[in-house]
């Protein structure tokens, strides 16, 4: 699944490519000084509804992308769900990756990770948090969506632990609930 030489496959909408792999010349995504570098994106895995794709191979790389999209989404005021999985899948292929995980970062005060399995899906969750009183509006793939309150039950912070928990060990963090979604 992943591990050492493992690959992690990430996608998003919303953000124009131009503005994600900024000027060749300079191998850095984007204009910050924090960019990834522009490796990380695989245009061979683009161009389905608008959305983009980067594949990580570690930790670091995973931790940068995901930091920089989280920036774009506070200065666009818009929190951003990105679709993750292990491996070389391709949204044109039949068979869902097993698990697909579906990420919200952008919101500055929380964030929310769904993991789908064939049988059944699961909700990331810090009990401590309460649910919040109304939904979080984000963009799915250039589609504006709103996420149910009780699927918002990390910090910003827990997105990318959780993910670089998978990245590492194939495996749902152990340190959150994990609490079953309502068919």
């Amino acid at each position: 699944m992943t591990g050492p030489g493992r690959t992690l496959t990430l996608a998003w909408g919303a953000r124009p490519l131009a503005e994600l792999t900024g000027p060749a010349a300079t191998g850095r995504v984007g204009t910050r000084p924090d960019a990834i570098p522009a490796a990380g994106l695989d245009p061979a895995l683009a161009g389905l509804d608008a959305q983009y794709h980067a594949q990580v191979h570690d930790v670091d790389e995973l931790r940068a992308l995901l930091a920089r999209i989280h920036l774009d989404c506070l200065d666009s005021g818009v929190a951003q769900q990105i679709d993750v999985w292990a491996g070389s899948w391709h949204p044109d292929e039949d068979d869902v990756p097993d698990p697909l995980i579906q990420a919200l970062v952008g919101n500055p005060d929380r964030g929310s990770v769904l993991w789908h399995e064939p049988d059944r899906s699961w909700i990331a969750s810090h009990s401590s948090l309460p649910i919040l009183p109304g939904a979080i509006r984000y963009d799915r793939g250039g589609q504006g969506d709103d996420l149910d309150p009780a699927h918002a039950r990390l910090t910003p912070a827990d997105v990318p632990d959780v993910l670089s928990h998978f990245l590492t060990t194939g495996e749902r963090s152990p340190h959150l609930a994990w609490l079953p979604m309502p068919d």
